[in-house]
């Protein structure tokens, strides 16, 4: 995110750093399950996630984090 947007909030995990679409969903599909999980034992109120492209691992990780949303 950028600097304005990481002002917002308390706590931000950063999936991937790679500029490359098909790099960035591996990495954050690779990473999602930790995050979320770390996320969740920290206490917060809310989780916020910017979405990805459905497309190819993009599909994967916004069917996950839509799981998760149900979650409580």
């Amino acid at each position: 995110p950028d600097d304005e947007t990481a002002r917002k909030f308390e706590k931000i995990e950063v999936l991937s750093s790679s500029d490359d679409l098909n790099e960035a969903l591996r990495q954050a599909a690779q990473n999602l399950f930790s995050a979320l999980h770390r996320l969740d034992h920290a206490g917060l109120d809310i989780i916020y996630a910017e979405p990805v492209p459905e497309i190819g691992l993009g599909r994967a990780i916004m069917d996950r984090l839509r799981k998760a949303e149900g979650m409580g």
